[in-house]
């Protein structure tokens, strides 16, 4: 096809058009018979490569084509203020392709100022890349170019690192990136005295449709950053787990910043907290697991909220569940505690408990590594000897979670006191792994 004018070129450049964009060897011919069509303005003040590059950034033949053309259009602002570098960023979530990073590079060392220009809502080129991209690669390259850039503050007043965290997906290893480029910014207070971490938060419960998995990773990420945050409250005088509990986060969140500091929630925060004692309950329960967690403490629980012993949490657990996998050193005594509190019956119940995946208490001992396991196995076995032979809902029984954890004690005394029992070794997992112990 023959092209007589750049606007030819302008409307096949149109993301809808059906066509496809323009040929490349017929836009050369055109950009050699008539060098300044190349160079026209069309609406709202694009130049071709502006057009181009929100369009088709995936067909690089195309876009190169018209920068080497006319590369100064790599300094031309469109009405809205945006260079060819920032609408190549804004225009979408193209950065799982490797050709639209192999255009970056080029306009920065083309146009190096291109880097340090904002748009005019202050959004650096890196803002722009954290606001969309998934390309860790990408980022780096903005950092190198440009490493003040993640202390830069656009009109709204987020860093590069806000928008990292606002996306719907963010990514634990581009956050994790901008992080250690410049720590600081995880003590720095918005003005609702939010920290990341808060902020993060607070965005899930806008953002339901989040994974908790992937928001999990990246809280983790803030917390080898700055552990005190943890402590820290926002205006309103709430911790980030009090903002987890309070914006019904996912329990999986709400246990992670738990396990980092379980002495945080004592029977008066609890109380002046939360007014639903259930979910109390379920926060004393992940705390269990926790290897500061001490036998003062769960002795508080149990004295302002006694009824917690044979209540379950969301996974059908009761707090011994948790307390025979803590690597406390404190934690056979209180497993002890746990089952002699108040009377016989509720021993009974803790014994026989199954969580929702059919899981004893002592299926959860057999497969902990720690120091007391040992001591607490023998201590399950002795009191409720009949859970040996309970299968959960894999039909797995306990020897066969200490066949994979190295608790021989649990099949020696499997055979020792049930002679007849079923060995089947095909049962016993490759490897142990439960959500509270992550």
């Amino acid at each position: 096809m023959v092209y007589h004018d750049a606007y030819q070129i302008y409307e096949l450049l149109d993301k809808w058009n059906h066509q496809g964009p323009p040929n490349v060897e017929d836009m050369n011919r055109l950009f050699e018979s008539k060098s300044n069509e190349v160079q026209r303005r069309f609406l709202y003040g694009q130049t071709l490569l502006h057009r181009a590059v929100e369009s088709f950034p995936t067909h690089t033949d195309v876009v190169l084509c018209i920068f080497e053309a006319f590369p100064q259009a790599l300094q031309i602002e469109d009405d809205n203020g945006f260079l060819v570098l920032h609408r190549l960023l804004f225009s979408g979530n193209w950065y799982k392709s490797h050709e639209i990073m192999a255009l970056v590079p080029q306009f920065v060392e083309s146009f190096t100022e291109s880097v340090i220009l904002p748009t005019p809502t202050g959004r650096l080129p890196l803002h722009l890349a954290c606001q969309r991209t998934e390309s860790e690669e990408l980022v780096r390259y903005l950092l190198q170019s440009f490493p003040d850039a993640c202390c830069y503050r656009d009109e709204d007043g987020k860093f590069p690192l806000d928008h990292a965290l606002e996306v719907v997906e963010p990514r634990a290893s581009i956050v994790e990136i901008l992080v250690k480029q410049h720590p600081v910014l995880l003590s720095y207070q918005d003005s609702q005295g939010c920290l990341p971490i808060q902020r993060l938060l607070k965005d899930k419960s806008r953002q339901p449709s989040r994974r908790p998995s992937r928001l999990d990773t990246v809280i983790k990420v803030l917390l080898e950053g700055f552990e005190g945050s943890l402590r820290l409250q926002d205006r309103e005088g709430r911790t980030p787990l009090l903002l987890a509990c309070t914006l019904n986060c996912p329990l999986s969140t709400v246990y992670l910043l738990l396990r980092q500091w379980p002495e945080q929630i004592t029977p008066n925060s609890a109380a002046t907290i939360f007014d639903n004692e259930r979910f109390n309950g379920e926060l004393i329960h992940s705390s269990l697991a926790s290897k500061s967690v001490t036998f003062q403490n769960v002795q508080l629980w149990l004295q302002r909220y006694p009824d917690i012993v044979t209540s379950p949490d969301g996974y059908g657990r009761l707090p011994i569940h948790y307390a025979v996998a803590s690597p406390s050193d404190e934690a056979s005594e209180i497993v002890k505690y746990l089952l002699d509190f108040d009377n016989a019956s509720r021993k009974t119940h803790q014994l026989a408990a199954v969580d929702n995946d059919g899981m004893l208490p002592i299926h959860i001992a057999a497969a902990a590594t720690s120091t007391n396991s040992n001591h607490i196995l023998l201590l399950l076995m002795d009191e409720y000897p009949g859970g040996l032979l309970i299968a959960n809902k894999d039909g797995r029984l306990p020897w066969h979670y200490g066949e994979c954890s190295r608790q021989d004690i649990v099949f020696e005394e499997t055979t020792r006191r049930f002679p007849d029992v079923e060995v089947d070794l095909e049962l016993v997992p490759d490897e142990i792994r439960f959500d509270f112990l992550a």
